[in-house]
């Protein structure tokens, strides 16, 4: 049954069927620069952010 059904799959339109949204949230406490905040995914280097109200 389905070997039957590979060419008709084969030939149907694709569509993703996910709808992915990444949200980072950064504090007004946060320092460093703002395109460290851009991909909540890619590992960035921790050393480049600091605490505002921290002395």
């Amino acid at each position: 049954m389905e070997r039957d059904l590979r060419p008709a799959i084969a030939d149907a339109p694709w569509a993703s069927v996910l709808d992915e949204q990444r949200f980072t949230m950064k504090s007004a406490r946060m320092g460093g620069v703002d395109n460290l905040y851009i991909d909540p995914v890619h590992v960035f280097s921790y050393n480049n952010l600091y605490a505002k109200d921290v002395q």
